[in-house]
């Protein structure tokens, strides 16, 4: 049955940190069978890409519970995004918030709390420098998913009542399928009539054998002139990935960005104070690291009163290499 080659991905997907392995600003994200109910929870919990780009947040995987109405991330005193930190950093803010008045310290595209976060780190063996990004990010929500019955649910061993009983109690967006409301009685993120959609989706995933895909990781670094040239910290870089999903992102101190999509034909716009436009499509097709550059804007020299002895009107002065 297909439920078992899930596991078997849901296994693998976990091999990638054990035993305090480091290496998952590289790895791939697996995008599992399970991804239709992720996607609609994520939705429910309003942590989509779309609606944390209308609260000024650059993902889902950056937002933290009330979309920073207890605080926004900082290491340091330096302000940064949740995917940006490690989960020792991640629970420090947690506790900040907590600290504010949030009633818990959700976070991330699947708002885990602190205490649901401090119970993975211990039975998965993350140490405190697990990078917190989409790849842990998605593997955590796969873990909820499975401590609620994921696999007995895809295998027949659950019924589709008490999985949905289970997604309830884990995510208080998710209406009850006894009672249509949230089982911890907050608003309903997630209809009934929406988690049944999500969980029909994903068994009809499994039963017509349909591909699992991989997001890649794209690190884009901006250079000023060339791309040798000094890098431009704060560019604004807008993309679309192969399959047509949308991010906003601004580059670092390091001047790079980093993007986790589907491989693909990607679409790129660049802009940045002084600097003119720059837009492009670039094959992406795995984990990978680019170089873009921006050109300078044009300096038009401002022409002195008439008769003052001054330079040409509209004289400008190009900047290239």
């Amino acid at each position: 049955m297909h439920y078992f080659a899930v596991l078997m991905l849901f296994i693998i997907f976990f091999s990638t940190i054990a035993n305090g392995e480091s290496n998952l600003d590289s790895a791939p994200v697996t995008v599992s069978l399970s991804s239709p109910l992720l996607d609609r929870i994520a939705l429910g919990e309003g942590t989509s890409d779309t609606q944390a780009q209308s609260h000024n947040f650059p993902s889902g995987y950056d937002v933290p519970l009330g979309y920073g109405q207890y605080g926004t991330p900082s290491v340091n005193g330096n302000p940064t995004t949740l995917s940006q930190m490690t989960l020792g950093e991640v629970q420090t803010f947690q506790q900040q918030m907590i600290d504010n008045g949030a009633p818990s310290g959700a976070v991330g595209k699947y708002q885990i709390t602190q205490g649901t976060l401090a119970d993975l780190k211990s039975s998965l063996g993350l140490s405190d420098d697990t990078p917190f990004n989409a790849v842990t990010q998605e593997m955590l929500g796969q873990a909820r998913l499975e401590e609620r019955g994921y696999s007995k649910w895809m295998g027949g061993e659950m019924s589709d009542h008490d999985f949905q009983k289970n997604l309830a109690k884990e995510w208080a967006s998710v209406a009850d399928p006894d009672t249509g409301h949230s089982y911890y009685g907050q608003g309903v993120g997630t209809t009934d009539t929406q988690i049944k959609e999500a969980m029909t989706q994903t068994k009809g995933a499994a039963l017509t054998g349909a591909s699992i895909g991989s997001l890649v990781t794209l690190t884009l670094y901006i250079h000023n002139g060339n791309t040798n040239g000094p890098v431009i910290p704060g560019a604004q870089v807008s993309s679309q990935d192969g399959s047509g999903n949308n991010f906003q992102r601004t580059a670092d101190s390091s001047g790079s960005v980093t993007i986790y999509g589907m491989p693909g034909t990607w679409s790129f716009t660049v802009t940045a104070p002084g600097f003119e436009t720059s837009s492009w499509n670039q094959d992406i097709t795995d984990t990978c690291t680019r170089h873009s550059f921006l050109q300078a804007e044009p300096q038009q020299s401002v022409a002195p009163a008439q008769g003052s002895g001054g330079s040409v009107v509209g004289e400008w002065t190009l900047n290239y290499d």
